[in-house]
């Protein structure tokens, strides 16, 4: 709202009065996977930084992930610089579903958590590439002409099934 001003009940000054509130949630969410076992996350700041004329700044963000939409156990957290837009991280584990949310901080405390997906939090599997495949065999196989036979790596990218989930 416009600026508040406390008048002095005795000789009628008026001072200024500066109204601040924690910030209201950042904005722009997105999640990536990137490298191996890796999430970034980004996102941008607030339209509402807990004072009526953006003159106080978030000071910080915390960003957290958790393979539980209700974040009752938070497997990864960090905390960012006002400044920061974008946090990775990192030694993940394999197709594991996170969901990831960023809150941002001012001297007044934290504001609102923003969820990836909102009321529908969306989960981001963070994925490992494949292993190179090993080469098994090279011959001649013809004029001018080399075959190649070869075996996958140890990993192809897919988690691996327990012979009981084909039940």
């Amino acid at each position: 709202g416009p600026p508040l001003y406390l008048t002095h009940p005795s000789n009628g000054s008026r001072y200024p009065v500066r109204v601040l509130g924690p910030p209201g949630p950042a904005t722009v969410v997105a999640v990536v996977p990137c490298e191996d076992l890796s999430l970034r996350v980004r996102w941008r700041p607030p339209l509402d930084s807990g004072a009526f004329d953006t003159s106080e700044p978030v000071v910080s963000y915390m960003v957290q992930l958790d393979d539980d939409p209700s974040f009752s156990s938070v497997d990864a957290a960090a905390s960012l610089p006002g400044l920061a837009s974008q946090h990775t991280f990192h030694n993940l584990l394999d197709l594991r579903p996170y969901y990831a949310r960023v809150a941002p901080v001012n001297i007044v405390g934290a504001g609102k958590w923003w969820v990836l997906g909102r009321e529908n939090p969306v989960a981001i599997t963070a994925i490992r590439a494949p292993d190179p495949p090993r080469v098994v065999a090279a011959w001649a196989c013809g004029s001018g002409e080399v075959c190649v036979a070869w075996a996958a790596g140890a990993y192809d990218g897919a988690r691996p099934y327990a012979a009981d989930e084909y039940k």
